[in-house]
């Protein structure tokens, strides 16, 4: 049961990054399309995107959770969680992109201090967070900043289109071994 809720928030979170972009061309147009005569009649989409945004990384956490408590699961039986899912590697260190493994993102995304996800817009600029305009889409990596055990700040870039993936193979695993 535990697993069928991994896969439907893994699920979620995939289509959050995935749709933004659609979602803008459908519906920001209309914006323009919609001129009245008066300066305070005018259609106004309500703001959907800060609404997509927080749920998105909400439901990374709420997803990275789920896998750490799957993984300490796996821990007391011997068995490593980076070994049952096909990217063992999800994120990288910024600047020097080393590799952070399955299980340490988990961790380092659930103790991380910020998370911002990573937008482009229709001309191609990469931001983060509220700092690029409504006309964008999710990339599907998330930015993450923290503190090491030992104080040192770290910066990292998730994948997070790759977790998802992850998510899917662990519950489809356990799914086939009950």
């Amino acid at each position: 049961m535990r697993l069928n809720i991994v896969s439907s928030k893994a699920l979620k979170l995939l289509q959050n990054i995935t749709s933004l972009g659609k979602i803008n061309k459908l519906l920001l147009p209309l914006n323009e399309e919609f001129k009245r005569d008066e300066p305070y009649e005018y259609f106004a989409i309500k703001d959907y995107y800060p609404h997509v945004y927080e749920e998105t990384i909400s439901l990374l956490i709420e997803l990275s959770i789920m896998l750490r408590r799957e993984s300490e699961q796996l821990e007391k039986y011997g068995k490593s969680i980076n070994n049952k899912v096909k990217y063992s590697n999800i994120a990288k260190y910024i600047p020097n992109t080393k590799d952070i493994s399955f299980s340490d993102a988990l961790s380092k995304i659930i103790h991380s201090d910020r998370i911002d996800l990573q937008m482009k817009d229709k001309s191609g600029n990469i931001g983060y967070g509220y700092e690029i305009d409504r006309n964008c889409e999710f990339t599907g990596f998330a930015m993450i900043n923290g503190k090491e055990k030992d104080g040192t700040e770290y910066q990292a870039l998730v994948d997070v289109k790759k977790l998802c993936i992850n998510a899917f193979m662990i519950g489809a695993d356990n799914y086939y071994m009950m």
